[in-house]
């Protein structure tokens, strides 16, 4: 498996050559209550994490790139919409047990390998508080794009600008979140020009921590 540095190195090269990779408006964004403490894994150029802001959470991005970091917070400056910032690692999250309310999750665990995607899990469930509730986006392996690229693991392939890109399934999902309870968790698809050979499919999770009572019964 690559290493944090490489994953670091193949998205910096990716935003420092391509600028913001994420446009348009962000579809299957959580509502969130005004005021909650929420975290947005990945964030990325700050496409989610701008639509998260404008409701009025208190929120933090994390991302492993400090150029999709200063694209965020130009994004965010332009809205004129705050976010708390971070460079950091999803494997390692750097917060204290039940910090969060809310995690979003999109697009993230897509990019990284099964043993980090385990690790990735279980920062998700420490830093979410009791009654927390996260929020997943991942590709599924219907999507059009599942066979570009070197497969590396299973259902997982590493394309030429050295960024991983895993497909799931539904059970896949569930299982990576077993500590959780599963809300809502299902595949959504639709065709690009009508054409079935242009599928494209995510799965879309929603998870509750159990709270303190209910892990004690």
């Amino acid at each position: 498996p690559v290493k944090r540095s490489e994953y670091l190195k193949a998205w910096d090269a990716e935003y420092r050559s391509q600028g913001r990779l994420w446009t348009g408006k962000q579809a299957d964004v959580p509502q969130l209550q005004k005021g909650a403490l929420a975290l947005e894994l990945g964030c990325g150029d700050g496409k989610t994490l701008s639509a998260l802001a404008k409701q009025g959470c208190d929120l933090v991005g994390i991302d492993i790139s400090p150029a999709a970091l200063r694209i965020a917070q130009a994004a965010l400056s332009r809205d004129d919409q705050s976010a708390s910032l971070l460079q950091g690692d999803v494997t390692a999250l750097p917060f204290e047990d039940g910090t969060f309310e809310t995690v979003v999750a999109y697009h993230v665990l897509d990019h990284i390998y099964q043993e980090d995607r385990a690790a990735a899990s279980e920062e998700i469930q420490r830093t979410l508080r009791p009654g927390g509730t996260l929020y997943f986006r991942g590709f599924s392996r219907e999507d059009l794009r599942s066979k570009k690229g070197e497969q590396v693991e299973d259902s997982t392939v590493l394309r030429g600008n050295g960024i991983l890109y895993h497909y799931f399934t539904l059970d896949e999902v569930k299982d990576l979140f077993k500590g959780l309870e599963p809300q809502d968790v299902h595949v959504r698809k639709w065709k690009m020009g009508n054409k079935e050979e242009l599928t494209r499919s995510f799965v879309l999770g929603t998870f509750r921590k159990p709270s303190e009572i209910e892990m004690d019964l």
